[in-house]
């Protein structure tokens, strides 16, 4: 209880605040957003390459026959051509990710499925 000099009687005033420095949890928060971020970045990345090189390998396999022009046949540029068309639909595919769905790969890893993210 306070009494003023004139006589009054009243209750204390008083000013509790809490203050509190927020930027580190801030910045916690950020470097979690960022981790999240790239992982989504390299779950894609993995899945990328994994879609595309299986085309690209038939290609090349292929295209090796073009050394020896006797060998080259109607069946190979057909497959050649079918392989290019299937690096084609994945790019396609990519545009039209709307959802994460993600599947295991070898090596304890998770890529995003093109196909599933796509649908």
């Amino acid at each position: 209880m306070i009494i003023s000099e004139s006589g009054k009687v009243g209750l204390p005033r008083q000013t509790i605040a809490t203050v509190a420095d927020l930027s580190r949890l801030e910045q916690a928060h950020q470097e979690r957003i960022e981790k999240e971020k790239l992982q989504g970045v390299l779950e894609m990345a993995g899945a990328i390459c994994h879609e595309i090189n299986q085309p690209l390998q038939t290609i090349i396999g292929y295209t090796s026959l073009f050394e020896s022009p006797e060998a080259i046949s109607p069946k190979a540029l057909k497959e050649i051509r079918s392989q290019a068309r299937r690096i084609g639909t994945i790019t396609e595919r990519l545009a039209k990710i709307t959802r994460y769905k993600t599947i295991s790969y070898p090596g304890d890893t998770t890529i995003v499925d093109i196909w599933e993210s796509s649908n």
